[in-house]
């Protein structure tokens, strides 16, 4: 069991968007504690990426220090991830999320039974030991959109993940895919200013509310088989691609409100930690040191 969520920020949304990234790094905590990481969109397009083996803490640490990570307060698109780690020792950085492949940064939380299929349909091959690489390579060398849309139904197992492209086109810039393939559970919620927030759990988006000041206007589970793509504050793509139990299920009111519920207040974890700088990666994925600046 892992824990993911990411941020899609609307335009001129005040969102304090590393409150939130740490907050919901936080929370999630308790779904992996093996290690943590982030990947962002900068204004230009350019994808950054920090990943931390052990505890989330170190990652919340790092995110409380604008030093390390100053584009984060304007990034419109984050992907984050807390490990329990199964398969791929945590020792090995390429193991953790966001799992990094040319043109995708990736988070995951399942676990895949069919890898060997999987790297032989995307025609790619393995980067790394934890099975969720094998999803990242079919991301990668999908054609296109149908075409991924096959190759997330030969998927066997557990996937609920959420993705960026990485491009270097600011048109991407604020653009943030999810999917929940089968049984792993992925909820979005709609905040009072636009902005389009999911995560493992219900409870993390309503605690994470409280604590980062936004008000959610509506919160809905995605149905197994649903893919979207949010894009500057709105879902510009829903679709029911038929796997796992959801296939006659309609995502047209993802945004239906539900109940919001108060959870029970946790202590934050300490974030006395130091921080280091981001990798920035390319559409080639190589990664170099972002600049401080």
């Amino acid at each position: 069991m892992c824990g993911i969520a990411f941020i899609q920020r609307a335009p001129g949304s005040d969102l304090d968007v590393r409150l939130t990234t740490r907050m919901l790094v936080h929370h999630l905590a308790s779904r992996g504690r093996d290690a943590a990481g982030v990947a962002w969109k900068r204004d230009d397009g350019i994808t950054l990426y920090r990943k931390f083996e052990g505890h989330p803490v170190k990652l919340a640490g790092y995110l409380s220090k604008k030093s390390g990570s100053r584009s984060l307060d304007h990034s419109e698109a984050i992907i984050i991830h807390t490990r329990f780690g199964t398969i791929g020792d945590p020792a090995d950085t390429e193991n953790n999320h966001p799992i990094i492949r040319p043109g995708v940064a990736m988070v995951h939380n399942g676990s895949i039974k069919n890898t060997g299929e999987l790297y032989k349909l995307a025609g790619a091959a393995r980067n790394a030991v934890v099975d969720s690489d094998a999803l990242a390579a079919l991301i990668e060398t999908a054609p296109g959109q149908s075409e991924l849309h096959d190759r997330f139904r030969a998927v066997r197992g557990l996937a609920s993940l959420a993705w960026l492209e990485v491009t270097d086109d600011p048109a991407d810039a604020s653009t943030v895919h999810a999917a929940r393939l089968d049984t792993r559970p992925l909820i979005v919620g709609r905040t009072n200013r636009g902005d389009i927030i999911g995560a493992s759990t219900m409870e993390a988006l309503v605690d994470v509310a409280e604590k980062a000041g936004f008000h959610l206007k509506s919160l809905h589970e995605l149905p197994e088989g649903a893919v979207i793509t949010a894009r500057d504050g709105d879902i510009v793509y829903a679709k029911n691609i038929g796997t796992g139990s959801g296939a006659t299920e309609s995502v047209a009111e993802y945004a239906a409100p539900s109940k919001v519920s108060k959870p029970k207040t946790k202590r934050a974890p300490n974030q006395n930690e130091k921080a280091h700088r981001p990798r920035r990666m390319t559409s080639s994925g190589v990664d170099t040191l972002e600049p401080m600046w």
